[in-house]
């Protein structure tokens, strides 16, 4: 419909149609594993090739087993009572058919950093807190979207004493820090009280995320109304997903991969890192010199 003079911006006379394909193009080709970065070939093979993608990560169900948590649950999936995970999209049948023939690799942390698991064509590492960063964006945004965040009342509320560029970002996002079940208000000067906050996962610490939210957050006058939530949401699960340095249990990284899995981008971060890195077979012979 109109070009800008510099060729910087195109405006369409149906804008949404364009932006819907675009985003659709988007997901498919960054929705899968095979979108992950690689040494060597890639091995994911995307959804419809045999291998990880659908066979391991996509498909695979948690066998029962007494060391799973639901420290990383994504908003498509819950753990059940048994410690298995009930996945949204599968009927209880096709749970069962799966579990019976898929489980979880075993999996190793490295450096308090990464969890690593062999596949038949190489190994994978993925990124504790990219990982675990995207599991949360996407639950936070489903509540927000939902508009019925879990909130916790707190037996002994907290204070925080901002500056004035963090109340004004928290004035700004208020309606947003209240759907994501933070229940907050003003506790003279440049005070704010902290009565209930979400529970995401059981070492969310409320009261670090908040303060370290909002310092991120001040001066940002970047992000339009539109984009506003988005960049906070981002925001809050950098800020609330465990750290490079956090020892996980076995049941942890179990947990943790599965709700990766049952993202809608498991292969990047909220920042466009990557979240899994592919190492395959043929890249470690040709550094030994087997190849």
């Amino acid at each position: 419909m109109n070009v800008h003079p510099t060729k910087a911006e195109i405006r369409f006379q149906d804008r949404w149609t364009v932006e819907r394909a675009v985003e659709r193009a988007v997901r498919r080709a960054l929705g899968t594993f095979d979108a992950s970065a690689s040494l060597g070939r890639s091995f994911f093979g995307g959804i419809a090739a045999p291998g990880l993608s659908p066979q391991i990560i996509e498909s695979a169900v948690l066998a029962p087993q007494a060391d799973d948590t639901p420290l990383f649950q994504s908003a498509t999936s819950a753990v059940e009572p048994n410690g298995s995970s009930a996945i949204g999209m599968a009927d209880p049948a096709e749970r069962d058919d799966v579990r019976a023939e898929f489980t979880i690799p075993p999996l190793t942390q490295l450096r308090r950093t990464y969890i690593m698991f062999e596949h038949e064509d190489g190994v994978v590492l993925i990124d504790q807190h990219s990982a675990h960063e995207r599991v949360l964006y996407e639950a936070f945004m489903h509540d927000l979207e939902a508009g019925s965040a879990d909130s916790q009342r707190l037996l002994l509320p907290f204070t925080l004493s901002l500056s004035a560029l963090e109340l004004e970002a928290f004035d700004q996002n208020k309606q947003y820090f209240d759907r994501l079940g933070f229940e907050v208000e003003p506790f003279g000067g440049n005070a704010l009280i902290v009565h209930a906050v979400p529970l995401p996962h059981p070492r969310f610490d409320a009261e670090r995320c908040l303060r370290d939210t909002l310092s991120s957050l001040t001066g940002d006058r970047a992000s339009a109304a539109a984009g506003r939530h988005e960049h906070l949401i981002a925001t809050i699960s950098c800020k609330a997903a465990v750290k490079s340095g956090d020892v996980l249990s076995d049941g942890e990284m179990r947990a943790l991969f599965v709700a990766l899995r049952d993202t809608n981008l498991p292969a990047h971060d909220v920042h466009g890192r990557s979240t899994i890195v592919q190492l395959a077979w043929t890249e470690v012979d040709r550094r030994f010199g087997r190849a």
